[in-house]
């Protein structure tokens, strides 16, 4: 992931991309971006950072396939609802949420956790909002 913006390779920060050589001998790291490939020296590679996992906050203004999110009451200051929306329309396909039922209803502006949540929220695109919305407001029976 790129960490910083840099005109000159015309990556910015938040781009994310993948290590496609590194050549020890000239000391040169190779990175495929989605637009570009970009070459990086040995005095450049402060500009990137191997994102196997990333905050919700370096994730903004990205899109991925499908997101993980782990939701936990032991990160409680972060158990914010503009943090897990942000999370949740990161996905494009499928958004999976880990972890606790009293951290999503927490995250969500509600105290009591209902027996039970959705398992996982997936769809198309265009039904993250109502997957947000269903997250927070499940049907009643």
């Amino acid at each position: 992931m790129q960490t910083q913006n840099n005109y000159t390779k015309l990556v910015f920060n938040g781009d994310v991309g993948t290590v496609v050589s590194v050549d020890a001998a000239s000391q040169i790291v190779t990175v495929q971006f989605v637009d570009q490939t970009a070459r990086y020296e040995i005095d450049d590679l402060d500009e990137i950072e191997l994102a196997y996992a990333m905050t919700v906050h370096k994730s903004q203004g990205s899109e991925y396939p499908a997101v993980i999110i782990i939701m936990h009451p032991s990160h409680y200051v972060m158990l914010q609802r503009n943090l897990l929306y942000t999370a949740l329309t990161r996905a494009q396909k499928l958004a999976v949420i880990v972890g606790n039922n009293r951290a999503i209803w927490r995250a969500g502006g509600t105290t009591t956790a209902p027996s039970s949540v959705s398992p996982a929220l997936n769809g198309a695109s265009t039904a993250r909002t109502e997957a947000f919305r269903s997250c927070f407001h499940p049907p009643r029976h």
